[in-house]
């Protein structure tokens, strides 16, 4: 989090209690306190960036759809592959939550639409990437994100960022695919790499199966760009072993329930 919040038209008193009115009691459970605390320092920034890693997968950032400018350019600052838009996702994540009180402020005509908090989630590759290289150059995105919005000023002598074109895809398009058996997942694609529909994605080996049994093939079922994978190999059927963005929204994908097989 970033900047203390100061564009509210000079008016303190009818920021704190905009936001008040969007706050329920402090929860009572250990967990869900710490979550209403950090929405609490939150709502005290402009800025919200809301750092995750998936199991394994490539750099990739869930924002508001009313905010993609901002977005595209975090994006190529952080060198994402992909940049999912979102609206009414449902299962009030993080940065959907800070969002609602400045759409509340924005409607009742107190902060202007270019001048609302910015959030979005950002997902850093997966849970084993972890060395020195990959935390420098991510730093350096981001502080590079920050410029942009003239918060910082960047040290010219470092590494200059390598800004790269974004594919923006709807939170609608994501397809969660699930493993059709239980066994061993060998990937035929990685993340990153584009797949079209019906090419073979990945194969499951079955643990009870003979020797020299047929594998159970895993198809993709969009044309789309394959995101993440199961850092685990050994997977149970149903679960999910491939997250594809595609730009086309899927008919069983309704607002107010996408993240809900995440």
């Amino acid at each position: 989090t970033l900047q203390q919040s100061s564009f509210i038209k000079n008016d303190t008193e009818a920021f704190k209690k905009a936001f008040q009115r969007q706050m329920s009691p402090r929860p009572l459970d250990p967990v869900a306190a710490t979550k209403w605390t950090l929405l609490q320092e939150a709502f005290q920034h402009d800025i919200v960036l809301d750092l995750h890693c998936d199991t394994s997968g490539v750099v990739h950032i869930y924002a508001p759809r009313g905010q993609q400018e901002r977005a595209v350019q975090l994006a190529r600052s952080v060198g994402a592959r992909a940049l999912v838009l979102e609206s009414d996702v449902g299962g009030k994540p993080f940065d959907e939550s800070y969002l609602l009180p400045w759409n509340a402020l924005r409607a009742a005509g107190l902060v202007d639409e270019d001048r609302q908090g910015f959030s979005c989630t950002i997902e850093l590759r997966g849970q084993s990437d972890v060395d020195d290289a990959i935390a420098y150059n991510d730093a350096l995105g981001i502080i590079d994100f920050l410029t942009s919005e003239g918060l910082l000023t960047r040290d010219t002598s470092a590494t200059p960022m390598d800004h790269r074109e974004v594919d923006c895809f709807p939170t609608e398009g994501l397809l969660h695919l699930p493993s059709p058996a239980t066994g061993l997942v060998v990937y035929h694609k990685q993340p990153g790499e584009a797949v079209a529909t019906g090419e073979l994605l990945a194969e499951i080996v079955l643990l009870d199966a003979e020797v020299g049994s047929a594998r159970v093939p895993v198809r993709s079922e969009i044309d789309a760009v394959f995101l993440v994978q199961q850092s685990a190999r050994l997977v149970r059927a149903g679960q999910r072993i491939a997250l594809l963005a595609g730009q086309k929204p899927l008919p069983n994908r309704t607002k107010g329930a996408l993240l809900m097989h995440f």
